[in-house]
């Protein structure tokens, strides 16, 4: 289990200091690249990655880091979908991937999710 602390550590710190002064991606087909490589970061997280599939996925910068959001299903150990969940993803970086069932808390993935899940007026990618 993340808390949130560690989910904002995380993405917030996961670029270098010399990228700081990147403006966030603000082409419409480099922010669907971004979506997914994100995607495909939450896909090896999961039990069965051949059964994801994605719904509500967008691309968000308004937080100053980019990322990519959105919800996955897919199936358990016993062959069963488990249910449509909420994901935070910041591209390639498997280990800024996060499941909702990641969080020990809904208020901490409440938190995650309004911090990081912000639009930018420059954000086009599943819009």
């Amino acid at each position: 289990m993340v808390g949130v602390r560690a989910l904002i550590y995380m993405i917030g710190s996961s670029g270098d200091d010399d990228e700081a002064d990147v403006p966030p991606l603000e082409n419409a087909s480099k922010q669907a690249d971004w979506n997914f490589e994100s995607q495909q970061s939450i896909r090896a997280r999961l039990k069965d990655p051949d059964s994801a599939e994605f719904r509500n996925v967008r691309f968000y910068s308004g937080s100053g880091q980019p990322v990519t959001c959105g919800e996955v299903n897919s199936k358990n150990g016993f062959g069963g979908y488990t249910g449509f969940q909420q994901f935070i993803a910041s591209g390639t970086v498997a280990n800024l991937a996060f499941l909702q069932s990641d969080m020990t808390t809904s208020v901490e993935w409440a938190n995650s999710w309004n911090r990081f899940c912000d639009k930018a007026e420059t954000d086009r990618a599943g819009w």
